[in-house]
């Protein structure tokens, strides 16, 4: 088995105020680089509900992103 880990998460933006954007992000082993996975296509009213969904659309993915890319 080999040792796999990635470091991935749910970033909420506001770009426009009191419109909220999530972003799926994976950190590539530097703090400040990051490779979007996925992100929102519309706004969101609040911080959370574009967090919420963020969340739902990471755990739908969740097979996809835990899977050993050697395996494949």
């Amino acid at each position: 088995m080999t040792e796999y880990f990635r470091s991935v998460s749910v970033r909420v933006t506001e770009p426009m105020f009191g419109r909220f954007y999530w972003t799926i992000v994976e950190n590539l082993g530097v703090a400040t680089k990051f490779n979007e996975l996925a992100a929102a296509a519309e706004p969101y009213d609040t911080w959370e509900e574009a967090r919420q969904a963020g969340v739902a659309e990471l755990k739908r993915r969740e097979p996809e992103l835990w899977a050993d890319p050697s395996s494949g």
